[in-house]
């Protein structure tokens, strides 16, 4: 198998949603984040149907009108204003759609940050930190100074550095040297001695650095 399994899995997983009903992918998106379906209102819902049955006509069949059209555009159904069965898409047409979907991002948008307000860089980080780092003697707010949801220095005087294992010192080494630049010496054999578990570790923060930059 190539690539990662996860990230396949979850492509698999967004392409197999993306072919079901409009409102069936609200749902499990409302489902899937746990914020509330009814942030989309009925009026929304059938403006959003009629836009993606016009996006798929354009798309398939040339923008003639067909049965898959009728079938899906819902209650805001359109007919062609010429006599070659086509559906238009004028001026007026494109700037109501993307009136309509940017007002439909919005809500979705504030819904998700009232529901995840808890979930800022600082938390993200300290998660990650919990993670790579299993020992109790190592307490993230021991560790940085933070200051409104910013990690602004390190805590030498406070540290546990001097007191981690070889492969945690390995791990640190390169947290403080990517978060706060400081240089550290790369022993032979630092990657070569980790056992599987900390190699899989190593995989995963290395993928994660980028948090550290925030």
């Amino acid at each position: 198998m190539n690539g990662n399994p996860l990230e396949l899995a979850i492509e698999n997983k967004i392409l197999s949603v993306s072919y079901k009903s409009l409102p069936d992918i609200l749902n499990y998106f409302a489902v899937t984040t746990g914020i509330d379906k009814k942030q989309i209102d009925e009026t929304e819902l059938n403006s959003l149907l009629e836009i993606k049955a016009t996006r798929n006509l354009l798309l398939h069949n040339n923008l003639v009108i067909n049965n898959i059209y009728k079938d899906t555009a819902g209650p805001n159904i359109r007919k062609p204003n010429n006599g070659n069965g086509k559906l238009s898409i004028d001026k007026d047409y494109l700037l109501q759609s993307l009136k309509t979907i940017k007002q439909v991002l919005e809500k979705i948008k504030t819904a998700l940050l009232d529901k995840y307000a808890s979930y800022t860089n600082v938390e993200a980080v300290k998660r990650l930190f919990q993670y790579i780092f299993k020992t109790p003697i190592m307490v993230f707010e021991k560790e940085f100074e933070i200051d409104d949801d910013q990690i602004v220095g390190f805590k030498s005087e406070n540290s546990a550095i001097d007191r981690l294992s070889t492969s945690e010192r390995f791990f640190y080494d390169i947290w403080l040297a990517h978060s706060f630049g400081k240089c550290f010496q790369f022993k032979p054999g630092s990657i070569y001695h980790l056992d599987n578990n900390n190699i899989e570790k190593l995989k995963y923060f290395i993928s994660a650095l980028e948090l550290l930059k925030s």
